[in-house]
């Protein structure tokens, strides 16, 4: 049951299964590193938002406006659909857009799907996701948003507003079909995800996202030193000699971190 005044969640609680899945593979948490307890579990306020792949080789984004107004970007940790931890190797922030752009060491994550932008239009019924529950919604009207954080007083923009408004207006913005439209703010304001998708090949262009070109093939070893187990990596094939590596070789850290 659905209209302007929103879903009927005790008849239409969530999509179809195929999009609930969809989506649910290309969603991550992200949390404070340094609010993770003594025993392992993480303290309230530890979760700073919900993340989206944006790229196969490992490129989020989370919405983030309590987190790019700081100096500096605490370390973050990010846990999948599947329950592997990652700590991003590089994280930027778009003070302006309060988004939080994080790269996870991996290749072939599910990457989220963009929509025809032409489609997004007022009355249009879309979902929001916070991670654990669906709210069916609908796209508003266009609204001038004041911004005093990033804008001048003076300058006003333009966003779709979410209806109806209740307790749980924040979470990510999706389509029927499980495309991402972009992130639901605590007033229920639509952030659009075009300048997300907008902002993928400007990374590329800028040489943030790299890759390497080398394809490392060997095997994880083990021997005991000194009444210690040392594990590494024995290198069984590189294409070329990098950095002085070579057949052979065995790697048993990286920046500090031992080989897992």
């Amino acid at each position: 049951s659905r209209g302007q005044t929103g879903f009927n969640t005790a008849f239409y609680n969530e999509p179809e299964i195929s999009v609930v899945r969809k989506v649910k593979n290309v969603t991550t948490e992200v949390f404070l590193k340094s609010q993770i307890l003594d025993n392992g579990y993480y303290g309230e306020g530890a979760l700073v938002g919900n993340g989206i792949m944006l790229t196969s080789n490992g490129w989020g984004v989370v919405y983030a406006p309590q987190l790019v107004g700081v100096a500096t970007i605490p370390a973050l940790t990010v846990r999948d659909i599947q329950g592997i931890w990652y700590t991003p190797d590089t994280v930027i922030a778009d003070k302006k857009n309060e988004l939080i752009y994080f790269k996870l060491t991996g290749n072939e994550f599910y990457v989220t799907s963009f929509p025809d932008w032409r489609t997004l239009t007022s009355g249009k019924e879309v979902w929001t996701y916070s991670g654990r529950e669906w709210r069916g919604r609908v796209m508003g009207e266009i609204e001038s948003i004041t911004d005093e954080k990033t804008f001048a007083a003076t300058e006003e923009r333009r966003r779709f507003v979410l209806s109806p408004l209740n307790s749980v207006n924040t979470g990510t913005v999706l389509s029927d079909a499980g495309d991402f439209l972009g992130f639901s703010d605590a007033n229920g304001v639509l952030h659009d995800a075009w300048i997300i998708e907008y902002s993928i090949p400007k990374l590329l262009e800028s040489g943030v996202i790299e890759k390497s070109g080398v394809e490392w093939k060997g095997s994880m070893v083990e021997t005991m030193e000194e009444g210690k187990l040392v594990k590494g990596f024995l290198i069984g094939e590189v294409p070329a000699t990098v950095n002085g590596l070579k057949r052979g070789d065995i790697v048993r850290s990286i920046n500090g971190t031992a080989i897992t």
